[in-house]
């Protein structure tokens, strides 16, 4: 993984200097640079990048959309991989409404609601109990 990094932040650089430092495409560059991070326990560096991200695409696509959901997702992850579960909560809980609006939250629940190993967390264990719409 550390030759992935410079890779990552090369494309963040590119696609921020080409489209925009606002562009979704930035957002994306963006997660991935975070989750490689996340990957390398590098926590408080990934932090502001998830944020960022999101915030780039709750301006583009508005705060309803599933790019949006999934930023929540990975910035709930985080959160939660932080020991910061009350804060993830609320994150994991939005995202998964914005998905259920479009219908798509009870199928995807399980794998929205669990961090990157594939084991629930203590957040994803309450919230699958929650009702959600089919």
């Amino acid at each position: 993984m550390n030759e992935a990094e410079p890779l990552y932040r090369r494309a963040l650089a590119i696609t921020e200097k080409s489209l925009g430092p606002d562009h979704p495409n930035v957002a994306t560059a963006l997660n991935n640079l975070a989750g490689l991070l996340r990957a390398t326990n590098r926590l408080s560096q990934a932090e502001p990048l998830y944020r960022r991200a999101l915030t780039i695409d709750e301006k583009s696509f508005g705060p309803h959309h599933p790019e949006v959901a999934a930023d929540l997702n990975n910035l709930a992850g985080w959160l939660a991989a932080a020991n910061r579960l009350s804060e993830a909560e609320p994150l994991h809980r939005r995202a998964m409404a914005i998905l259920d609006g479009m219908g798509r939250a009870t199928r995807m629940a399980p794998s929205l609601l669990r961090p990157t190993d594939g084991a629930p967390h203590a957040t994803a264990k309450r919230l699958e109990q929650v009702p959600h719409s089919s």
